[in-house]
């Protein structure tokens, strides 16, 4: 998972006991704090089967491109030929695509049907899981832009996809590209979690 600042590392096989009782559980149920997943299905109902973790607020990328595609604006900007009228092409589309085609960073996704049960992880898996959360925040900033605009060209508003404040989005969108900094859990379980906890509290 990743802030603006920082992508973090948990071994959820590791810690999968002491995860129900730290401050990732309090992160992920505070509804102060926006959780951004790109096909957050899967990830949602896992999080609470295995972790017992109950996520609020959150904001699906995938979801909301879905959405964009219906709107005649998006389908100008991009050239595509999807129909408008067709809501069976609005086709889910990979975070990988939507990297590329927003940030023009080609990920490398040899590691994703690696066998992630083995430990020590290599550099290369440890690298390609970061890149996922961390490449996401700017997707969702950018995603969040056009949203606005859409609405406020008159767009018909999603009641199914999730909103949230943008915050600092030129930010976001400038730290893309720099090396991601990032904390391992097996160097200090949880530590970086209660920053991000107590940086949220309210005074």
């Amino acid at each position: 998972m990743s802030t603006a600042e920082k992508d973090y590392i948990v071994d959820a096989l590791k810690l999968r006991s002491e995860i129900p009782k730290s401050e990732l559980k309090q992160i992920f149920e505070d509804e102060r704090i926006v959780k951004i997943f790109h096909g957050s299905d899967t990830d949602v109902q896992l999080l609470a089967c295995d972790l017992d973790i109950v996520t609020v607020n959150v904001f699906d990328t995938a979801r909301a491109y879905q959405f964009l595609q219906r709107l005649p604006d998006f389908l100008k900007t991009f050239n595509t030929t999807q129909s408008s009228t067709n809501t069976a092409s609005y086709n889910f589309i990979s975070l990988e695509r939507l990297i590329s085609l927003f940030l023009e960073i080609d990920l490398d996704k040899f590691f994703q049907v690696a066998d992630w049960r083995i430990r020590p992880l290599p550099k290369g898996m440890i690298d390609y899981a970061r890149c996922d959360s961390h490449y996401l925040i700017a997707v969702f900033a950018i995603i969040q832009a056009m949203l606005a605009q859409s609405v406020g060209n008159g767009a018909p508003s999603d009641p199914s996809s999730a909103t949230a404040p943008a915050g600092k989005d030129e930010e976001v969108k400038e730290e893309k590209h720099h090396a991601p900094v990032y904390y391992n859990s097996e160097d200090s379980p949880f530590q970086a979690f209660k920053e991000i906890s107590f940086a949220n509290q309210v005074p």
